[in-house]
């Protein structure tokens, strides 16, 4: 099984994309929520890598488990063609690491008794791996999944052990 480790803040939820909703929102007196906030670029990559991979998606975000970001997720899985490739999330293993300090583990736990043919993590915060890094593409999150880092997840997904 091929598998994509997806963050979502600053990967399918790129900081462009979020200033310009917070500042809608503030002037029109809404809230800030999730609805529509993913980048259309980045889901449209990231259902290339899949299609041309035939990988699976897990979410590693440190706010994977907040309802709002689920739906919002789910919805948007779903108009982009991504839901029936959607594995699950991460387990939390320990709630007192903060920051994505425990991706690594989350990701090793996640792993555990599975059999992965290859693996990516896409992120745009990469100081939290050390054993993984290898598999790691970092993306800028002003710009969320670019060509660049499909073409990078593709190779790696593809590479012949």
């Amino acid at each position: 099984m091929k598998v994509i480790f997806l963050d979502v803040d600053g990967v399918i939820n790129t900081a462009k994309k979020r200033n310009h909703l917070e500042r809608i929102n503030k002037n029109l007196g809404y809230d800030w929520c999730y609805n529509n906030i993913f980048c259309k670029m980045s889901l449209n990559n990231l259902m290339e890598i899949v299609l041309l991979t035939n990988a699976r998606i897990v979410i590693i975000s440190a706010r994977r488990y907040k309802q709002d970001l689920s739906q919002a997720l789910q919805l948007q899985f779903i108009e982009y063609g991504l839901f029936d490739y959607l594995l699950g999330k991460t387990p939390v293993v320990d709630i007192r690491l903060k920051h994505g300090a425990g991706k690594e583990l989350e990701i090793n736990a996640w792993m555990e008794n599975k059999d992965i043919e290859s693996f990516v993590i896409l992120d745009d915060f990469i100081a939290v791996f050390d054993k993984l890094l290898p598999n790691v593409i970092e993306v800028n999150p002003d710009e969320g999944i670019d060509m660049e880092v499909r073409l990078q997840s593709i190779e790696k997904l593809n590479e012949v052990k």
